[in-house]
């Protein structure tokens, strides 16, 4: 199905890279922006800007939310409810409400949902999430799992303290920008049943949102998690660390190996890649993903429901630092 046309509502970085993924694999791709109606020195040469949102997504097959957080549910309610198919950037929303409208209109019509969590997509997680399922592990104890950047060298020549991230009403804040982690932990560990959490508002960043989140749960599965996201790291820093009977799994995103160390502490490499690993695989492979389940209309809801609870997580992190308490999965209801 060459034929499939594709809307990208928002044309920041990550909206310009599902675009360029989507034309590479010959798509006919249709973009809305935002940025676009407001610079009239914004001209790409050979993309297809559309003016009228509503018409654009009249016309093609699916659409592919990249705008900011707060506007994600508008649109894919407006896209929903005219029968196209759905792919949201993380988060899925800034806050809890409308998502039972929302699931109410993809199930009535059957529409095909993915979100933008790229990471289930790398290839070292998939190892480690095979592991997992093989119990090569034992019974898993904890796990910790981070993230931190200075936000201020996220991007060249753009002001952040302007952007999403330094306002809450836009979804900003690390808890929601940096929601990776928390579904990575949701996909590999299992869902959260109690959530604590402390935030951290750093005044030399000069934003409103929180810059340091330390989110701990405990899971259904009675399985301990720590979860630390950052706006302050000086250098970039990912890893996961999973501690279970038989040993310790890290992993480490900068240089793409997953080791373990076993009771004898000997440690190991299982699994690498080459440290020029392209990361745009992942965006291309959760595309390309989207697009087979359109193609043989393979719809359920597992994609969407991932990515409820990973937002009801951050939700709940949130909450908890507010009300300074322990906040229950069970009591965090989608509106």
């Amino acid at each position: 199905m060459k034929n499939l046309k594709f809307l990208i509502v928002g044309f920041g970085s990550i909206g310009k890279r599902h675009y360029d993924n989507l034309v590479n694999l010959s798509y006919e791709v249709y973009v809305y922006s935002y940025r676009k109606n407001k610079d009239p020195n914004n001209v790409n040469e050979g993309i297809k800007f559309v003016n009228d949102l509503e018409n654009a997504i009249e016309k093609v097959n699916a659409v592919i939310i990249c705008n900011s957080t707060e506007k994600h549910l508008e649109v894919a309610l407006l896209a929903a409810s005219k029968g196209k198919h759905i792919f949201v950037e993380k988060p899925l929303s800034h806050n809890l409400n409308n998502l039972k409208n929302l699931e109410k209109k993809l199930k009535s019509n059957k529409i095909i949902f993915a979100s933008g969590f790229m990471l289930r997509k790398h290839p070292n997680l998939i190892f480690i999430k095979e592991l997992i399922r093989k119990r090569e592990l034992g019974k898993i104890y904890y796990a910790n799992a981070s993230i931190g950047q200075d936000l201020r060298k996220w991007r060249k020549n753009y002001d952040y303290t302007k952007g999403y991230a330094a306002n809450s009403e836009t979804g900003g804040g690390v808890t929601l920008d940096l929601i990776h982690e928390i579904d990575l932990i949701n996909w590999l560990i299992g869902e959260a049943e109690i959530i604590f959490a402390l935030l951290g508002f750093n005044k030399e960043l000069n934003i409103n949102t929180e810059s340091i989140s330390n989110i701990s749960i405990k899971t259904y599965g009675d399985i301990i998690c720590n979860i630390q996201l950052d706006y302050l790291c000086p250098v970039l820093k990912r890893k996961l660390e999973i501690v279970g009977e038989k040993g310790i799994v890290n992993w480490d995103f900068k240089t793409n190996i997953v080791s373990f160390t076993n009771k004898e502490d000997h440690t190991k490499v299982l699994h690498n890649l080459e440290k020029d690993f392209e990361r745009n695989i992942m965006y291309l492979e959760e595309m390309k993903d989207f697009i087979e389940k359109i193609k043989f209309n393979s719809f359920d809801l597992s994609q969407f429901n991932d990515a409820c609870n990973a937002l009801k997580i951050a939700i709940g992190a949130k909450l908890s630092f507010k009300n300074e308490s322990l906040i229950y999965n069970k009591d965090i209801k989608i509106n």
